[in-house]
């Protein structure tokens, strides 16, 4: 079985950026979606569009939710940094992001 959650978008200006995360992926068996493209630094999954190097778990969630609202963080409740799952996202404001990862280090 496969948790093929991404799902065709009905804006006609994102069929690539679709069908490039859709191309570039392995879906594990906890249903991460784990990006088989290039990765930042930091380990999160990149991808190129419009010349611009965006995060590619962030255009799978706007694919899935609409754009981002700007002071908003997508957090991976999966805790891994290369899935775009958008069913593994988490919208949080960026204090929420920030104190949730702090008791998740507290907890550690």
């Amino acid at each position: 079985m496969t948790d093929d959650v991404i799902s065709r978008p009905s804006n006609r200006n994102v069929p690539f950026a679709f069908d490039r995360l859709r191309n570039r992926r392995m879906i594990d068996e906890k249903g991460c979606h784990r990006w088989l493209g290039a990765l930042n630094t930091s380990g999160y999954a990149t991808i190129r569009l419009d010349g611009k190097l965006r995060l590619a778990h962030v255009v799978a969630w706007e694919l899935d939710h609409g754009r981002k609202p700007i002071g908003v963080d997508c957090h991976h409740v999966c805790e891994r940094k290369d899935c775009i799952n958008p069913r593994h996202l988490l919208a949080l404001t960026k204090s929420e992001h920030k104190r949730l990862h702090l008791a998740q280090k507290a907890g550690a």
